[in-house]
């Protein structure tokens, strides 16, 4: 298996800018150069409406940002966790791309953040975005949506957290969502399958950097 050409081309820019991949990065370091990969987004398409959100959650308060595509009501909703290895981003840094999947899908995205490791290590994280569905269910019409019609997605970490979501969703049977998308995710701490194994290394995101954020997520340790 290649690495495709345009991710390909991202790498190599990263490389000459002498980027030392996440797994030699403080967390503090690692969360300024996330904010960079911002430069590789392209222009943002046009929606209908935006607005931003604090969303109640058991421990406080989830900043959000709405997404609606067109002047329709009763649209679909994707509750959408951004990646980061659990210790970086937030809505902000994929404003485009969730403004693309709005227009692209033709569904109201609400774009949530969580509490970051390590300073909020697991279940911080997993509560938050649990909470964070309940209450998009909970409120869907007034936010222009459908309320049967909810889904979970992420990328990467954001997708474990979609994943984790719909998991106890139907174990506890809380509440019902439509759908998930998980968009490359990270599921496996174990981190034994062939690909880490073969691609382990030579990559921004490294084995050992995913070792890393493990560790942030699942213990704290200091900054």
């Amino acid at each position: 298996m290649t690495v495709r050409t345009e991710i390909q081309e991202i790498l190599d820019q990263m490389h000459a800018l002498g980027a030392p991949g996440f797994a030699g990065m403080t967390v503090r370091e690692a969360r300024e150069a996330v904010r960079a990969t911002t430069a590789f987004n392209g222009p943002p398409p046009p929606l209908h409406a935006t607005s931003t959100l604090e969303i109640a959650t058991s421990s406080g308060t989830v900043a959000a940002l709405r997404y609606v595509p067109r002047n329709e009501r009763d649209l679909p909703i994707v509750v959408f966790f951004h990646g980061g290895g659990w210790v970086m981003g937030d809505p902000q840094l994929i404003d485009v791309p969730a403004r693309e999947l709005a227009v692209d899908a033709a569904v109201i995205v609400i774009s949530a953040g969580h509490r970051l490791a390590p300073e909020h290590p697991y279940p911080a994280a997993h509560q938050d975005a649990y909470d964070v569905t309940r209450w998009v269910i909970e409120n869907a019409s007034s936010l222009g949506g459908d309320p049967g019609r909810v889904a979970v997605a992420g990328e990467s970490t954001g997708a474990n957290l979609a994943a984790s979501v719909a998991l106890r969703a139907r174990d506890e049977r809380s509440f019902g969502l439509a759908a998930q998308l998980l968009i490359y995710p990270v599921l496996d701490p174990a981190m034994s399958s062939d690909s880490y194994v073969r691609y382990a290394d030579g990559h921004l995101l490294t084995a050992a950097a995913m070792r890393q954020f493990w560790g942030h997520y699942l213990v704290s340790s200091a900054l």
